[in-house]
């Protein structure tokens, strides 16, 4: 196994390599001579002795050891290396089995080299792009190929960026991308998460943009890892545009269906107040029944249904005034919170909000007046027609009383 080849190596004092194989010559302790002896059991596959240890009297051991070339037990001079001569990291998968002479790590050991860091990161990278878009079926086997679109505008058709993700010595160098954000993109948490998929899209699209001046081929890869930073700013400031804009819709949503809810209520209210209002001619009718009346008694009857009609427009009215102060209520509860809000709204949804406060107070007035006007003319009749019976049945009124007050008397 690897494992015993790297102990191998290690016990012989790390000697150069002479192609893919190391000698050693000299003393021989207890862990080498165990470790060449699990050695000498190991598979071809994970390399082989090219000369078999050989001891002599003073106790010093001689053997040439070939390495396997293979995925199982690889050596590389450096992290570079590994990612130059494997295809695996570009494809987004991680090398397995091997060790770095530079460093002296094996895969697996704890501390990897801030270098192998990298990689590994960049490894992911491939996989979330991977999963964020489009892969092509690509004739460069050693890379994937993704795809980025800019979507056509007004007087542009589409443009599309094929991305060859690989990683080279020179992406190696470049500071480490931060990929958080991304990775929650990608995530299967996010899939539930509001306006995920345009949110995704406009990672897509901040990619594409910075792809508009990377060069051809396999160094895209690379100037998009250097232009990272960039790729992550224009991501926050779009989705900060498109949260802005969606908030200022949804408020103006907000505001136009409460506006009209409020707007309905108060016809709704008036209406109502305008099918009883037919009733109030009957009242003037009783005006023109007292000018006729023959009697005294046919007039103050005329008068006391006058009376009784403009009591119940009163009562009517009164309760179609507290359903409107209801309704103005709710309004005031409703947008008092937008209105304290309303240096942080844009200038286009701060007249929207200014609008409808102002169109409900007007119609708010007007229908409150509307409603003062009705109960002022159902009472009317009745001061006209009391009027005019005080005025035409004066003397015959004050005989009246006083024939009663006798009668009561007496």
């Amino acid at each position: 196994m690897l494992t015993d080849v790297v102990q191998l190596y290690r016990e012989s004092n790390r000697p150069p390599l002479n192609g893919s194989t190391f000698a050693y010559e000299g003393p021989s302790s207890s862990a080498l001579d165990a470790v060449l002896a699990t050695c000498e059991q190991l598979g071809e596959q994970f390399g082989r002795f090219e000369e078999n240890p050989e001891r002599d009297a003073q106790g010093e051991v001689s053997f040439r050891w070939k390495l396997a070339a293979n995925e199982h037990a690889r050596f590389y001079d450096n992290v570079s290396q590994l990612a130059d001569l494997t295809t695996s990291p570009s494809q987004g998968i991680f090398p397995k089995n091997f060790y770095l002479l530079d460093n002296n790590y094996m895969d697996g050991e704890a501390s990897p080299p801030a270098i192998l860091l990298r990689l590994r990161t960049l490894v992911e990278l491939v996989q979330l792009l991977g999963r964020l878009t489009q892969s092509l079926s690509s004739t460069h086997l050693d890379a994937k190929t993704l795809i980025f679109v800019i979507p056509a505008e007004e007087r542009s058709p589409p443009r599309t960026f094929e991305l060859q993700t690989r990683i080279s010595n020179v992406t190696l160098e470049l500071p480490t991308p931060e990929l958080a954000v991304l990775r929650l993109l990608v995530s299967d948490q996010a899939n539930e998460a509001l306006h995920i998929d345009e949110r995704r899209s406009l990672f897509r699209l901040a990619i594409a943009d910075v792809l508009q001046n990377a060069p051809a081929g396999n160094e895209a890869f690379t100037y998009l890892i250097s232009e990272w930073p960039q790729v992550l700013a224009k991501y926050q400031y779009d989705v900060d545009c498109y949260i802005s804009n969606f908030s200022f819709d949804k408020v103006r949503k907000q505001i136009a269906a409460s506006e009209l809810e409020f707007v309905s209520k108060i016809q709704s209210i008036m209406g109502d107040s305008a099918a009883k209002i037919l009733g109030l001619p009957l009242s003037f009718a009783a005006v023109i029944g007292i000018y006729h009346a023959s009697t005294l008694i046919e007039s103050e009857l005329l008068v006391l249904g006058s009376l009784v009609i403009a009591v119940i427009f009163s009562f009517v009215v009164a309760n179609q005034v507290l359903q409107l102060k209801r309704i103005d209520h709710g309004f005031r509860v409703v947008f008092e919170p937008l209105k304290s809000k309303r240096g942080t709204f844009s200038l286009e949804l701060g007249n929207i909000l200014d609008e409808a406060i102002k169109g409900f107070s007007d119609q708010y007035q007007l229908s409150n007046r509307a409603l003062t006007l009705v109960r002022a003319l159902a009472w009317l009749p009745v001061f006209v027609g009391t009027s005019f019976v005080a005025y035409r049945y004066s003397a015959a009124t004050q005989k009246f009383i006083q024939e009663l007050a006798l009668n009561l008397l007496t």
